[in-house]
């Protein structure tokens, strides 16, 4: 169990750090972007249903945002960020780098 919980809290610091250098139009981008992809195939072959009911998207968004928070710190575009998880789990499994980075544009415009 904590090998399946460190790949569900890395995939989802690693798509919330891949949020932040994105909307900051960071030069570590196409870094991030690779973090993300290989982090979220890694989850995806390792998620069994049996684990939905264990993962807590929205503590785990919140940790990840801490930690972007402590890198960040200086960061105005910080407080663009959604305050809550805007993935849904299959999303977060599935979806391309792309789709998640417009989910968190969408969540943070409305």
């Amino acid at each position: 169990m904590g090998t399946q919980r460190g790949t569900r809290r890395s995939s989802v610091d690693h798509v919330a750090s891949a949020e932040v250098a994105i909307l900051a139009d960071d030069q570590a981008v196409p870094h991030w972007r690779c973090e993300v992809v290989t982090f979220q195939r890694d989850a995806a072959q390792r998620f069994a249903p049996s684990m939905r009911r264990r993962i807590d998207l929205d503590r785990l968004y919140r940790d990840a945002m801490a930690a972007v928070a402590a890198i960040r710190s200086d960061d105005p575009d910080e407080a663009a960020l959604p305050g809550s998880c805007p993935f849904t789990l299959e999303r977060l499994l599935t979806a391309p780098i792309a789709g998640l980075v417009g989910t968190a544009r969408d969540a943070s415009a409305g």
